[in-house]
């Protein structure tokens, strides 16, 4: 091999141990390895910057932008939390993506359509990260019996194992994030009710009820109104002590100015639509749990008479 050859392969193997290394980012490491082959003769300075003219690097560059935009925006994640609640096996899911995108990409670029899909597609394999710990410890049992390692088993549940107050706050922050994006109410509910499942306790409750406070006013109500509904429509069995402990919140004085701003929005409900289905739904809701506390509500919002 003549020296330029060697040389290459030398840059290569140095950009690839970077990689491996993952102390810079990505593109640090590209630029890194392009400024080392200029260095070393490899590439003229001439030649170094043409590649950045490919159409292929302008097509790749503008598809991780368009998937940055539709992930910021949440307009697809809406859709895909609603289909991920019906479709919970990996292989549907994939399935699901994969048919998605060829269909799309017999109308647009197929990086376009993969850029669109890929943040739903994140999302999807986050919710199913549990699984992929159990793919994972199934994997390393099955190396572990046709190679004769006896303490590979504790050893893969000791990487696994999430501390509980890491997992904790993920789970919270995920919930967060999706009443910043203003999902809809029904999505922020569903993982609300699924937070709770994983841990029913008081400060699972209170926590629930301090990250709900995040919601602006209105969407407060509606994610109150959709939180005992399961996807098919049956109640779900810790909705009562849930909204039990929201309206116990709600109406006590230390959430005086949360209640106000309930009552100021419930009370334009009225007058924009005395019969207006969210008001009904959240009086419904209160009076299943404090017939008091809907009788008083009902009141203050000047309603003829309490909800039945």
């Amino acid at each position: 091999m003549t020296q330029p050859q060697w040389l290459s392969l030398a840059t290569l193997g140095g950009m690839m141990a970077l990689f491996l290394w993952g102390r810079f980012r990505y593109d640090v490491t590209a630029v890194i390895a392009l400024l080392a082959a200029v260095a070393l003769g490899v590439v003229s300075p001439r030649d170094a910057f043409t590649g950045f003219a490919d159409d292929i690097v302008v097509i790749v560059g503008s598809a991780l932008v368009m998937s940055a935009a539709v992930q910021r925006s949440g307009m697809v994640e809406p859709l895909l939390q609603s289909l991920a609640a019906r479709v919970r096996r990996p292989q549907q899911q994939m399935l699901v993506l994969s048919a998605t995108v060829g269909l799309a990409s017999g109308f647009i670029k197929n990086v376009g359509a993969l850029a669109m899909l890929m943040p739903g597609a994140v999302q999807m394999a986050r919710r199913n990260k549990a699984l992929g710990h159990w793919a994972a410890e199934k994997l390393g049992k099955t190396l572990a019996t046709q190679f004769g390692l006896k303490a590979i088993e504790e050893e893969i549940k000791a990487a696994v194992v999430v501390p509980q107050d890491q997992e904790r706050h993920s789970a919270w922050d995920n919930i967060r994030t999706l009443i910043s994006r203003r999902a809809e109410p029904g999505v922020i509910a569903a993982a609300i009710r699924e937070r709770l499942h994983a841990k029913f306790e008081a400060d699972e409750l209170k926590q629930s009820w301090v990250v709900l406070l995040e919601s602006d006013t209105v969407s407060l109500i509606r994610i109150i109104c959709q939180l005992p509904y399961l996807p098919d429509g049956s109640t779900d069995p810790i909705a009562q002590p849930v909204l039990e402990t929201y309206v116990s919140r709600l109406t006590h004085e230390k959430y005086a100015a949360t209640y106000q701003k309930v009552m100021n929005s419930l009370r334009n409900m009225h007058k924009a639509n005395p019969n207006s289905p969210t008001l009904q739904n959240f009086l419904a809701m209160v009076k299943w749990v404090d017939t008091e506390a809907a009788k008083r509500m009902s009141l203050e919002i000047g309603m003829a008479e309490a909800v039945h």
